[in-house]
């Protein structure tokens, strides 16, 4: 036994095919409005991952990966200019080993964190340098007042630090990080514990 349907009139098919195009009409609207709303978050989005101070902040995996590819492409450049024939600057100022610093001196310890070794970022004191990095650290001695800066400027690379042992003092204190790439980055004023 089958059913027939009724017999549809041509004014019901018509009904029915202005609101099928109607319906089909708004949703391939909202699909191609989605489609494109997508492409320019996604346009965006990229665009804002170049940075690496939002790439740090929209990709948490990031912080979990080594040494971003730009540096490196930027240590080289640095490493093949230090191969060029020509010594190094040598220090004005006076840095001495963490364990030389005598008691009741005020010293200062900066290390560099990332990379390991610079041998051509210096750290400051009062604008002249005391030392390089090329051990990965610094100790200086230094007197209440004294300026102290680290100096990336020879690196395209970004060049991280932090103020590791402080002797003496309250100012720098220790964990200070800053960051260079290509300049020079204020650690501070000294200042003498109380």
């Amino acid at each position: 036994m089958s059913r027939r349907h009724p017999v549809e009139t041509d004014d019901e098919v018509q009904d029915f095919q202005s609101r099928y195009g109607r319906f089909s009409d708004r949703l391939e609207r909202l699909l191609m409005q989605g489609v494109i709303i997508g492409l320019v978050g996604l346009t965006l989005l990229q665009t804002l991952l170049v940075f690496p101070t939002v790439r740090r902040a929209a990709n948490a995996v990031e912080a979990l990966e080594g040494i971003p590819a730009s540096d490196i492409n930027a240590w080289q450049s640095d490493l093949k200019a230090l191969a060029a024939p020509g010594p190094l600057p040598e220090p004005t100022a006076r840095a001495v080993p963490a364990s030389a610093a005598s008691v009741g001196t005020r010293s200062v310890t900066v290390l560099l964190t990332n990379p390991r070794t610079a041998p051509d970022a210096s750290l400051l004191v009062d604008g002249k340098p005391v030392g390089n990095f090329a051990t990965g650290q610094v100790t200086a001695v230094v007197t209440p007042g004294q300026t102290i800066a680290v100096d990336g400027s020879k690196y395209r690379a970004t060049l991280e630090f932090r103020v590791g042992v402080v002797v003496g003092l309250s100012r720098p204190a220790p964990g200070v990080v800053v960051s260079t790439r290509s300049n020079r980055k204020n650690l501070g004023s000294v200042e003498a514990d109380h």
